[in-house]
């Protein structure tokens, strides 16, 4: 009798022994110990025998492992990484993918322990959709033919789509790779033996292994370095790359941006280790942020931390400062902390920081932050930057160790701006060339003024083109060119983009929409993407918050202040001295449909009386806020 039929047997005979000993215990009447004592026997050795035949189980092919990696529906990666799992899953890998993880990288991993020879369609998929490939070679990694299944489609995406590829040798030499010899090539000889491959998918294999050594990549050999700092440099090799793809995406449409990034980057010298902070400084609408934007997406990738704040759309920036600085936990266990404390400083001077200080509208708004930048060399690390945007050239004065001012588009780039949004993708007629060359000349190459205006021209006739012609030919002036828009809108739009102007900027689309629903007793979804459309507000993709250029929102401001010499009789009011006035000699009126009060900028406590609201009989909102706090200086 063979072992598997023994090993058979002797599970059948175990269970029908134990059912013996019971009916001999109740038929004999044994007494309890035997029968306790051979039930204990019984039950351990089924059991062993149990664990015994299951171990040498090995999961199947088709059952991927709990630890595998599932893509979400949809989910584009920024990097797939290509490993042999028995050479570097629990060690190299795992570290190298939890390296990337903490780099905010999104990174697939197979973490499945068993793979069979064919790759399923949704990896396939998953390897064309990334942004890059990472392929962690190893000794063993030609001995899988999933591994160079993965490699060949890679290389195919290379070669048909432009993917990055980034081959990292680990304890294997390129050459090795390249020429498939040593105990690499032994590797790759064996699976051509045992899988009995085809001439030409050898081939497909030895070609794409040559053109990944061939490729400038990373390699670790013996200890010639240590395996942390080895990751290191592959996370930022990965970074810089990625940073790359994203700012040439970022600049696409941005006319004449290049040239003001560089002008930018020199003035920060960022070979330099020293600490140096850099004004951006010129008329609203300008492109001061657009700038700010552009320059941090480029350079992003030499530091280590990136803080962006705009000073005129976001509160509290202390919290948000040293919130990203230390982390929410560590803020919330440590109680209020200035920018004063030493615990701070520590920990900023030990890390290269860029930082951007956004849209700084007067000196107050800045004295917070002047420890911080006064003692720049002592409370950042070495080689941070600084950038502070502002209109305002006496918010720099200073503070800043150079400015670069920001000069409008030159003529070309200004008509390629124009064009962009007022035909699309259209051939403009003979009328329209010459009208376009008109505009563009008119609005003294403001980005902001040729943006609205070709977002309101666009579908429109030559005659309507003429007509905003002839207002910007009345007045010089670029806000001109802006109100064109606002015309544009029907009656409740042009409410509700007064509304926004007053009330919401800064504040979450979603927030002010339903607050938006209520005052106007229907939805106005529609009326908001209107009015982003029409390039009047915007809303950011990532966090979505209603924002306004300044030139609009002061257009904005000017239309109400239009409607009276009076405060008291305008529809809305937030300018806090109008507010102040109104309340304190109750001089408000039934006109007034919103008031918004930053307390904040108040330099007395205000004075009221119980009958200040009485005469509002119109009043729909009330905002009452501190937009932010001061610490005093020691």
């Amino acid at each position: 009798m063979n072992k598997t039929r023994n090993f058979q047997e002797v599970n059948v005979f175990y269970p029908a022994t134990g059912v013996l000993l019971l009916f001999l215990r109740l038929f004999l009447h044994k007494t309890t110990a035997v029968f306790l004592l051979f039930l204990s026997i019984f039950l351990f050795v089924y059991i062993w025998r149990f664990i015994i035949r299951n171990r040498h189980i090995s999961p199947s092919p088709s059952t991927p492992s709990t630890l595998t990696t599932a893509q979400p529906q949809g989910m584009k990666y920024d990097v797939f990484l290509s490993f042999r799992g028995e050479d570097t899953r629990f060690d190299f890998t795992s570290h190298l993918y939890a390296a990337l993880n903490r780099k905010q990288i999104l990174t697939f991993i197979d973490y499945q322990l068993v793979r069979g020879d064919e790759i399923s369609a949704s990896l396939l998929r998953t390897i064309e959709e990334a942004k890059l490939s990472v392929i962690v070679f190893s000794e063993n990694y030609a001995s899988s033919k999933w591994c160079l299944e993965e490699l060949a489609k890679i290389f195919e995406c290379r070669k048909n789509n432009g993917q990055i590829v980034i081959p990292v040798f680990y304890q294997v030499d390129p050459f090795h790779v390249r020429n498939q010899t040593g105990r690499f090539g032994d590797a790759f000889a064996r699976l051509i033996k045992k899988k009995a491959l085809t001439m030409d998918k050898v081939q497909s294999f030895r070609d794409a292994l040559t053109d990944a050594a061939n490729l400038s990549g990373c390699t670790l050999l013996g200890n010639s370095e240590l395996e942390s700092e080895f990751i290191e440099k592959i996370v930022g090799d990965v970074l810089e790359k990625l940073h790359v793809m994203s700012s040439s995406h970022t600049t696409t449409g941005l006319f004449g941006i290049d040239v003001r990034v560089s002008k930018v980057e020199s003035l920060l010298n960022m070979e330099s280790p020293d600490v140096l902070i850099v004004g951006i400084w010129g008329m609203g609408g300008i492109g001061k942020t657009t700038i700010a934007e552009a320059v941090c997406s480029k350079v992003r990738s030499r530091f280590e931390g990136i803080f962006f704040a705009n000073f005129r759309q976001q509160s509290d920036l202390r919290r948000s400062f040293l919130s990203w600085l230390l982390g929410q936990e560590t803020l919330n266990t440590m109680g209020f902390l200035s920018f004063r404390d030493s615990f701070v400083w520590e920990r900023l001077r030990r890390i290269k920081v860029f930082i951007v200080l956004d849209d700084v509208y007067n000196s107050t708004a800045l004295e917070e932050w002047r420890d911080l930048l006064d003692g720049r060399n002592s409370s950042f690390g070495p080689g941070s930057k600084v950038l502070i945007t502002s209109r305002d050239k006496q918010v720099l004065s200073n503070v800043v160790d150079e400015t670069y001012k920001v000069g409008g588009l030159n003529y070309e780039d200004a008509i390629q701006l124009f064009s962009s949004k007022a035909l699309k993708n259209c051939i403009p007629t003979i009328d329209q060339r010459d009208l376009i060359k008109q505009i563009a000349w008119h609005v003294q190459g403001n980005p902001l003024a040729l943006k609205v205006l070709g977002s309101s021209l666009y579908g429109k006739s030559i005659k309507e083109w003429r007509s905003a012609l002839n207002k910007l030919a009345q007045d010089p002036q670029i806000k001109k060119a802006l109100i064109i828009s606002y015309e544009g809108l029907d009656s409740e739009q042009q409410s509700i983009f007064l509304d926004i102007a007053h009330f919401f900027i800064g504040r979450g689309q979603d927030e002010a929409t339903g607050i938006l629903d209520r005052l106007y007793g229907r939805s106005v979804t529609f009326d908001i993407s209107t009015l982003i459309d029409k390039c009047l507000i915007t809303s950011n993709d990532f966090y979505p918050r209603l924002e306004m250029h300044d030139l609009l929102r002061e257009m904005a401001f000017n239309i109400v202040r239009a409607e009276s010499d009076f405060p008291g009789e305008r529809s809305r009011l937030c300018h806090p001295p109008d507010v102040v006035q109104v309340l304190e000699e109750n001089k408000g009126t039934q006109k007034i449909k919103g008031i918004s009060l930053d307390m904040s900028e108040l330099s007395r406590d205000i004075q009221l009386k119980s009958n200040a609201f009485a005469t509002m009989y119109g009043l729909r909102f009330l905002d009452f806020y501190q937009s932010r706090w001061f610490l005093p200086r020691i």
